[in-house]
This record gives structure tokens, sequence and C-alpha cells, in this order.
């Protein structure tokens, strides 16, 4: 999906949750973390490096850095729910085609999400701290 407004910024940041995924896939950090270095892989990202960490008794987060920025996720097992954060910064990825690919592999029951245009190429430059 091409997003006319991307000239105009900096990175764009899909924040995805996922609700009725499976307690079993949600509490698997190897599964997890494979599946998104697939999808970054497969969009043609380049992954850098990545940390996960699987919590006691359950649940995981982690990060997959990828030169174009990064995918974030966090999990509630017990509730059935991944919230996923999708950062890319220029135009050749596109933070919704690793969505649809994690949507297809993990298969939620719901959905919800939202994109937000980071750094207005606009204004950036007239921004003094």
């Amino acid at each position: 999906m091409h997003n006319k407004n991307l000239s105009r910024s900096l990175g764009r940041h899909l924040v995805m949750d996922y609700y009725g995924v499976s307690e079993s896939l949600s509490n698997d950090l190897d599964k997890l973390k494979q599946d998104i270095i697939d999808a970054c892989v497969s969009v043609g990202a380049t992954v850098i490096n990545s940390v996960f960490h699987r919590y006691s008794p359950y649940g995981v987060s982690g990060v997959v850095i990828i030169a174009e920025s990064n995918v974030t996720i966090h999990t509630w097992p017990e509730y059935n729910f991944i919230s996923l954060d999708i950062y890319t910064c220029g135009d050749s990825i596109s933070p919704y085609s690793i969505h649809q690919i994690l949507y297809t592999k993990w298969n939620p029951k719901k959905y919800v999400g939202d994109l937000v245009n980071r750094g207005n190429k606009n204004i950036v430059d007239e921004v003094v701290f």
C-alpha cells in the first residue's frame, strides 16, 4: 500500500493490536521472533539484530532492528493479545506489508491498527530545542 503522505514524513509507525491469538503462539518466543524476522526479510528489509525476552510465568517482549527502523512486540498470552509496533523509515519498506504477513501467520480473530506519520519534513528543520 502506497502512502501519498510518505514524501512529507520521515517515517511511518504502524501500531497494531491483535486480539484472539492463540495462547501457545503468544508465549512462543522462538516462533514469534522467527516470524517477525522472516516477515522483515520477505519484504526486503535488512535485519540488523534482535533481542527477545520471555517473562515468567508467561509473555514475550522483543525487538527486531532493521536498517529501515524496527519492529517491536509485547504479548499477553493470558488475554490472547499481541501488541505490535512496526516503524519504517524511507520509501522502500511499507509497515503494512510486514503487518499483512504477520496477520496471515498469527491469524488473530480481530485486529485494530493506527498509522502515525513521524517527523513532518516540512517542519523538522524549523524545530529548535
